[in-house]
């Protein structure tokens, strides 16, 4: 499961914000005396209140159905219910000679199954949803749903159950392969999508979980019908599917939904073995117009350590912060100033057991850009070598508490992550007590390896590392 979330709003709006409420400010505090000026300040300097995490009260259910396939339901309050089927698959299952078949498949939700058409289906996801994606990761293979209302949810689950059994017809591969080779087009010029891919395949080797998510070009004319229906029959089937839902009423009434309808398909196809996702780290560094795009990743182990990874992406902060949330008092956001950065931002990537912390950037000259990559690794050694206050600490828990928070109150965001715990049955994301000897160890840990280094643009000043 790749998940680049904790990112930050529109700068323009937010300095906007800003001037306004320092003239406002500016304004009332003319009138007061050195005095109650003295006083503010001291006021403002008070500590602030601590941010507890609270845990979503949302009640929890799983039942496992005979073939395997793992029901959640999540009471999730007055929201509009959702639906996310999470298959175990991706592109880390992959091989040189299928590579690019999930892309495929995940436009054959709008094809003909073995019983309805494609024009059927597609009028039926439009009747029963708000809101439907269908995104083909590297170790997951989702569909994701935003119903009308609680009625719909054994409609659309068994839509679904038709939807995971597509015909595959030549004349709808072929279909397909137009769509796949312009997604494929469109992504390759794409700067973020270049950098997070390139850092994927740099420091996997291509194994795992650095296979491309979308069909690489050599292999466009190989994906055929005979190769999809296999992995359809491989990889569609109950013991690799979790289904959660969030705000569809009664447990035990979802679980016969489930039942009537997925619970039909086969407990397992071939056994597949997966690809091995060994982390080598290494550099990338391609010419290109435009100034220089550049990311700088260390390892991490996904969701297991994802909350201390988190903490420290608080601790370090942005080059772009305009208020208090987005990092004016991180460590790198008067660093960013300084050097007029023109994008810079730490960033987490979550897998199922693997990931990465690290920081990407924009920058019109590769002495910048590489100034920031040197930065963020200088920051970490500061982490690992000097101990951070607990005042530092602390705001940076109550800044990632907030978050998880917010997250927990997202519907679909919360049956997302449940879906990919409960398929992985890894460690869920959740607040753990931290202390600053905690911070120093995981900073040493991710410096103990190779890291991982991609630069597009002006990467002739570049030096390798």
């Amino acid at each position: 499961l790749l998940f680049f979330f904790f990112f930050f709003s529109s700068t323009k709006q937010q300095t906007s914000n800003v001037e306004m409420l320092t003239r406002h400010l500016t304004a009332a505090a003319s009138g007061l005396s050195k005095r109650n000026m003295a006083s503010l300040a001291s006021a403002y300097r008070a500590p602030i209140p601590t941010a507890e995490f609270v845990a979503p009260t949302n009640a929890v259910a799983t039942t496992v159905l005979d073939n395997g396939v793992k029901v959640v339901s999540v009471a999730g309050g007055k929201t509009f219910p959702s639906v996310v089927i999470d298959i175990n698959a991706g592109s880390s299952y992959e091989t040189y000679e299928t590579a690019g078949a999930f892309h495929f498949l995940k436009y054959f939700a709008y094809k003909s199954t073995q019983t309805l058409s494609g024009l059927r289906s597609t009028r039926l996801i439009e009747d029963l949803t708000q809101k439907y994606v269908v995104k083909n990761g590297r170790e997951e293979f989702t569909y994701t749903a935003v119903l009308n209302g609680t009625e719909e949810a054994k409609d659309y689950l068994q839509l679904s159950a038709d939807i995971l059994r597509p015909r595959v017809q030549e004349w709808e591969v072929n279909e397909v392969r137009d769509l796949v080779q312009h997604d494929s087009e469109v992504k390759s010029n794409d700067a973020t999508f270049k950098l997070n891919n390139a850092v994927h395949e740099t420091a996997f080797r291509s194994q795992g979980i650095g296979r491309p998510v979308f069909a690489p070009a050599y292999n466009l004319d190989n994906i055929t019908e005979t190769v999809l229906r296999q992995h359809v029959d491989d990889f569609f089937v109950g013991s690799r599917i979790a289904v959660v839902g969030n705000s569809v009423g009664e447990h035990d009434r979802f679980v016969k939904y489930v039942a009537d309808s997925l619970g039909q398909l086969p407990t397992a196809g071939r056994p597949i073995a997966k690809e091995e996702s060994k982390y080598f780290g290494g550099e990338l560094r391609q010419a290109a117009p435009g100034g220089t795009s550049i990311t700088l990743a260390y390892p991490t182990k996904g969701f297991a350590e994802g909350y201390i990874s988190y903490v420290i992406l608080k601790l370090l902060g942005t080059s772009r912060g305009v208020h208090p949330g987005s990092g004016l008092t991180s460590r790198l956001y008067a660093v960013g100033q300084k050097h007029s950065w023109a994008q810079f931002d730490p960033y987490l990537v979550f897998h199922a057991n693997n990931g990465f912390l690290g920081v990407k950037g924009r920058s019109g000259s590769a002495g910048k850009a590489e100034l920031l990559a040197t930065t963020l690794e200088a920051e970490l050694r500061r982490l690992s070598t000097e101990a951070v206050s607990k005042q530092e600490l602390d705001r940076a828990v109550r800044a990632a508490n907030v978050a998880f928070s917010n997250l927990s109150e997202s519907a679909v965001l919360h049956a997302t992550f449940t879906a990919s715990n409960t398929l992985h049955q890894g460690q869920a994301l959740s607040p753990v007590a931290l202390t600053p000897a905690d911070i120093q160890t995981f900073a040493k840990k991710l410096l103990a390896n190779r890291p991982t280094v991609v630069a597009f643009g002006d990467s002739t000043g570049l030096l390798p590392r």
